[in-house]
């Protein structure tokens, strides 16, 4: 009985000490986070919002649109960038896999990508998915923009 309570042990500090971690990215300025939360939309380009929830807080994703960096995304945070309209590949990459979404965007038109997390064999995975207006606005209201390495 003392090794079981042990090994119990053992798994709540593991388990605290994973919830504690919290992983972090390069934040956007106020103004910036303020002006993509109007959820605008631009006359010329697209633009695509792309956040990730609250799953996993300790790993970061890193998210490339078209093979360029955009920069990492943590829980909680989004990126919004603006595209030429057209044809555009956005991937997702954690230490277990990597995912990709192919998107076609228009002119003024605002595009939801949502990065989710699931379980893996050692870490988490991500995934992306199209996510509906109404959901997407619902989350990034209560996110912070991460700074992108795009613009």
């Amino acid at each position: 009985m003392r090794g079981f309570k042990a090994i119990q042990c053992m798994v709540m500090l593991t388990l605290a000490f994973l919830l504690a971690g919290c992983a972090t990215v390069q934040m956007a300025p106020d103004s910036a986070d303020l002006e993509a939360k109007r959820f605008e939309k631009s006359e010329e380009m697209s633009r695509i919002y792309l956040y990730r929830g609250w799953f996993a807080t300790a790993i970061v994703f890193h998210l490339t649109l078209d093979g360029e960096l955009i920069g990492n995304i943590a829980p909680n945070t989004y990126h919004m960038i603006e595209v030429e309209p057209g044809h555009h590949l956005i991937s997702v990459s954690s230490n277990e896999n990597i995912d990709y979404i192919e998107i076609d965007t228009a002119k003024g038109e605002n595009l939801y990508v949502k990065v989710s997390a699931a379980m893996g064999m050692m870490s988490a995975r991500a995934q992306l998915t199209i996510e509906s207006e109404a959901m997407a606005k619902s989350a990034i209201s209560g996110y912070k923009r991460a700074q992108s390495m795009l613009q």
